[in-house]
């Protein structure tokens, strides 16, 4: 009988690993829904434009949308390239937008929301530490009882080709990270 419930367990496990592992590996979810078309225009080394749109739960209640580039590569691998305007919606319902720019050159917006009023506004562009270009991260909070009210703002700091920490975040009650929060801070969405 034990074999019956380690045999489930594996199988949930592997779904999960599954489902994590096209979470953190983008191409592996876009290479996974070329139609058969778009993978024979793409063996004959020809660029194809696409709107993707994938769920992301598994009852499909949710999911994200944008315009997708996927470019063939020489060494026969392929480049996923989203940009334009993204969405996200469950249940029909608009939770996020960004404008996917792939570019460090310029400062993107992202859009997420609460049933009514945009409950967050990310900034992602680009400054120099120490002569390392790094991507830094600004993820504006507005008060959900007074939406046109900056809450607080979380700064972060990743260096563009590692990914790795270039400073230490932190949070301030402004953009510009003048006004930093107060030692034993705690964030509270509702103050």
């Amino acid at each position: 009988m034990p074999i019956i419930p380690i045999a489930l367990l594996v199988v949930v496990l592997g779904g999960l690993g599954f489902a994590f592992h096209q979470v953190t590996v983008p191409d592996g979810e876009y290479l996974r829904h070329l139609t058969v078309a778009e993978k024979a225009s793409l063996t004959k080394g020809q660029s194809i434009i696409k709107i993707h749109r994938v769920p992301t739960d598994i009852r499909k209640l949710a999911y994200n949308e944008g315009p997708l580039r996927v470019v063939p590569l020489s060494d026969g691998k392929l480049r996923f390239i989203p940009f334009g305007h993204w969405q996200g919606f469950h249940k029909g319902v608009l939770n996020w937008e960004a404008e996917r720019t792939n570019s460090y050159t310029s400062v993107t917006k992202s859009y997420n929301y609460e049933p009514g009023v945009v409950s967050e506004l990310i900034l992602e562009g680009p400054i120099l530490i120490k002569g390392d270009t790094v991507k830094c991260t600004r993820i504006v909070y507005f008060n959900l009882l007074r939406p046109s009210d900056t809450l607080v703002v979380h700064h972060t700091f990743d260096y563009v080709k590692t990914y790795k920490k270039a400073k230490p975040a932190f949070w301030s009650y402004d953009l510009a990270g003048k006004q930093p929060v107060e030692q034993g801070w705690k964030f509270n969405r509702f103050p």
